[in-house]
């Protein structure tokens, strides 16, 4: 069984920590870090294994996308919805067990941030 992408929409925080914590919560209510016994095939949603905000990709963490990468991966400083379809090269540069994030508009005001990355297995 290979690395599976996952993607997860959240209601905008300016805290990127604080959302991803609110999507984990929302996913897995009560549960605070999945267990280390815990098997990958048991159906658990692969963002439950990102459990931090990080400067630099490494796994287990959700690393926001620079501008630069922003603008590369989606034509655009302010992506919405729409363009995260068309971000096919974004996935060439992800690792297995690591994620990345961005914020997505609505016309010129954030509304959701967007997590993307590989289980890890």
């Amino acid at each position: 069984m290979g690395a599976e992408p996952f993607e997860h929409l959240v209601e905008f925080q300016p805290d990127a920590q604080s959302a991803l914590d609110a999507l984990r919560d929302e996913l897995a209510p009560g549960e605070s870090e999945p267990s280390s016994e815990m098997s990958f095939g048991m159906d658990r949603p692969a963002i439950l294994f990102i459990s931090a905000v990080s400067s630099r990709r490494q796994p287990g963490c959700a690393t926001p996308l620079t501008p630069e990468e922003v603008l590369h991966h989606f034509g655009t400083q302010r992506p919405t919805r729409s363009h995260t379809a068309r971000a096919d090269s974004l996935w060439d540069e992800l690792d297995r067990g690591s994620a990345v994030f961005t914020t997505l508009y609505v016309g010129e005001r954030p509304r959701w941030i967007w997590f993307a990355g590989y289980s890890f297995d």
